[in-house]
């Protein structure tokens, strides 16, 4: 009779064992397929952003295309896309002669917030720019 009740002992402990290894796995696992999805799916930043000192404008459709305000009576239309999950490349057609801005291709490394965007300029390293949606 003891040797019975030590045996369902540890067919108990194996059992709990096995189990909390199951939910340990589960767990690791889920947090690495968040992280994994969090780190190869580029954010959502279709709509209007504005940059921190209120002087320029951006914004972003869900069909790629954008336009830049800067101050001033001038918009300008762009193409953007995520290269990665956090680059960046916004592509403006040719400008014209008489324009002040002249930008072709800008490429960033973004860090994105909720209500907020972080561009690094990866053509000039060191360069931040901070953005905040308004709508």
């Amino acid at each position: 009779m003891a040797d019975s009740q030590s045996g369902r002992k540890w067919l108990l402990f194996i059992g709990l064992g096995l189990g909390g290894v199951l939910v340990i796995s589960c767990f690791v696992c889920s947090v690495a397929g968040y992280l994994a999805y969090r780190l190869t799916v580029p954010p959502n930043i279709v709509g209007r952003w504005e940059d921190e000192f209120g002087h320029e404008f951006y914004e972003f459709r869900a069909d790629g295309t954008g336009q830049f305000e800067p101050q001033g009576p001038r918009v300008y239309p762009f193409k953007y896309e995520f290269v990665s999950f956090s680059e960046l490349v916004l592509r403006f057609p040719p400008p014209p002669p008489d324009a002040e801005h002249r930008m072709e291709e800008l490429r960033y490394e973004v860090a994105y917030f909720p209500r907020q965007m972080q561009w690094e300029n990866l053509d000039r390293r060191g360069f931040y720019r901070t953005l905040r949606r308004i709508n």
